[in-house]
């Protein structure tokens, strides 16, 4: 779990360099949240407006939508939350 906890970490910190530092020890790009449900790094990183972190961790994986894009926890409401419209751009751009 401390990898898990080390790319949570470089995402909140906005490091793009470390966040590809972590996903090269082959942590996987979908986390769970809390309740279960995967898409936690981008959702994080989405709410921060961290578009180029967005766009790297769907580049390595990362579903850029989920079967409900209205759900609270979606990377696009998560961006839309946090009131960053530059991500909201990027995820439409990436096909949100």
């Amino acid at each position: 779990m401390t990898a898990a906890i080390d790319l949570l970490k470089a995402i909140r910190s906005g490091r793009l360099q470390d966040v590809r530092a972590v996903l090269d020890t082959g942590v996987p790009v979908e986390l769970a949240d809390g309740r279960g449900d995967p898409g936690l790094p981008l959702g994080v990183a989405c709410f921060m407006g961290f578009a180029d972190i967005a766009r790297e961790l769907i580049q390595r994986g990362a579903k850029v939508n989920v079967l409900d894009n209205s759900q609270a926890t979606s990377p696009l409401s998560m961006a839309i939350r946090g009131k960053r419209t530059a991500v909201v751009k990027a995820l439409i751009e990436l096909g949100a």
